[in-house]
């Protein structure tokens, strides 16, 4: 009798075999035929760690090192648009490679808590494991009671590390930053529930990935500029060490000094109608010029602007391209530098010392003790903002008084400008009588509307 092996299959599995045999002539032993089974079988999906991807810059760095790409990048000579836009690109990321460094491609991705890593830890962390090694070679009580002490040592730096960074995390979340900070938080936790299917596209009309050359380019322009021009002291809208609680300030203290003198003051808050969208292109070539700016730098900013168009789409369709000759460029780095220099350039003569005169980029406040005076300042700034194609909002131009007997008001043009007791100035109610209750209400009745 031929001993002939079986291979056992569940009757949902037989659709697997496709074939079995003996093989006659390869006798094991006597009697006995070795016995083949072949089956389909479908290898389970091997799960691949998620990798990075091409090597590409580390953008992300670029808040920590911008003064460091910024010096480091030197601005090619002007030729024409395309060339020396390719030459600049080419100097930013090859500076941008130096300084930022660039990910390394088809590695493991591994969530590196970097802030965590600081010298201490890294070097008691080292100990450990060299020890630990120690420990493996010559397993004796001494090397273990040496590598148990360094791994108390490591986890204390580990603690202090955390406990260190904890601090500056509640002290950042005190700022305005940190409110920023909570909101990007949640953002990210919404977008990690969303479908994956959901995307929002942010490729170019090319479908070019959009790339941060033109940031950092913007950025270089920027800090070289700034650090020619000169403006007023007025100005506490994009510069450094100012902001809004400077302009408010100025403001509240101007009424509060005048009010303890019993003396009359006339304040006139100006409001450019579209301001950044109404500034010519060719005003910002004369505002540069008038700074001092070299012609390199103002061929840049040329460039920048060079032949810009747009479309309109609508329901019916989309227009065809027309060019764009007025406005800043929304979103540019370089915008809110080039709207100042235009305001400083044009109303300079006319700006009186401070407090008398703040300008917060196009929010604009005059003040005088005379209302007459007040209203030949108004009048003399809405015709030499038009005299360089912008425009003063009459309907929204605002006039307010400290004298409680004054009854008249002051007129624009032949146009009567609107009396008010309080003004929201920069975020702020500045009121006529120098009161906070305007403005504890104004908070009162945002905070419910959250």
């Amino acid at each position: 009798m031929t001993q002939i092996d079986y291979v056992l299959v569940r009757c949902r599995d037989q659709k697997l075999v496709t074939d079995a045999k003996i093989i006659p002539y390869e006798a094991i032993a006597a009697q006995y035929r070795p016995l083949i089974c072949t089956m389909k079988i479908t290898p389970p999906k091997q799960k691949y760690d998620e990798r990075c991807g091409p090597s590409r810059i580390k953008w992300w760095r670029m808040k920590e090192k911008e003064d460091a790409v910024i010096s480091r990048t030197s601005l090619p000579p002007v030729t024409t648009v395309e060339e020396t836009w390719q030459h600049a690109t080419r100097m930013i990321a090859e500076v941008s490679r130096s300084e930022l460094g660039v990910t390394k491609p088809n590695r493991r991705k591994i969530d590196k808590q970097t802030w965590l890593w600081t010298d201490e830890v890294k070097q008691a962390v080292r100990k450990k494991k060299r020890l630990y090694h120690v420990y493996l070679r010559s397993k004796i009580a001494e090397n273990m009671s040496k590598y148990r002490e360094a791994r108390r040592a490591a986890k204390k730096a580990v603690a202090t590390a955390k406990a260190a960074h904890y601090e500056v995390i509640k002290k950042e979340l005190d700022t305005r930053d940190g409110e920023r900070l909570i909101y990007r938080l949640a953002k990210s936790r919404e977008r990690q529930a969303e479908d994956k299917e959901k995307f929002h596209g942010i490729n170019d009309e090319r479908g070019q990935l959009l790339m941060d050359y033109g940031k950092v380019f913007e950025h270089v322009l920027d800090r070289r500029i700034r650090d020619i021009v000169s403006l007023s002291t007025n100005q506490c809208g994009f510069v450094a060490k100012c902001g809004t609680t400077n302009a408010i300030h100025a403001a509240r203290l101007l009424i509060e000094k005048h009010r303890e003198k019993q003396k009359a003051l006339h304040v006139a808050f100006l409001d450019l109608k579209k301001a950044f969208d109404r500034v010519p292109h060719e005003l910002i070539w004369y505002a540069l010029g008038k700074h001092a700016i070299p012609e390199e730098l103002i061929e840049w900013v040329r460039i920048l602007y060079a032949r810009p168009r747009s479309q309109v789409q609508a329901p019916a369709g989309t227009s065809a391209e027309f060019p764009i000759t007025v406005g800043v460029h929304q979103g540019s780095a370089l915008s809110p530098l080039l709207f100042i220099l235009v305001i400083d350039a044009v109303t300079r003569d006319l700006q009186k010392p401070a407090p008398w005169t703040l300008l917060y980029a196009d929010d604009v406040m005059i003040a005088a003790e005379d209302k007459y005076e007040l209203e030949r300042q108004t009048q003399a700034w809405s015709d030499r903002l038009a005299q360089f194609g912008l425009r003063l909002n009459v309907t929204k131009t605002e006039y307010l008084t400290t004298d409680v007997n004054q009854i008249c008001i002051i007129s624009v043009g032949g146009t009567d400008l609107p009396r008010t007791e309080a003004f929201k100035y920069l975020g702020s109610t500045v009121s006529f009588d120098d009161c906070l209750s305007h403005e504890v209400t104004a908070r009162i009745n945002a905070t419910w509307l959250k």
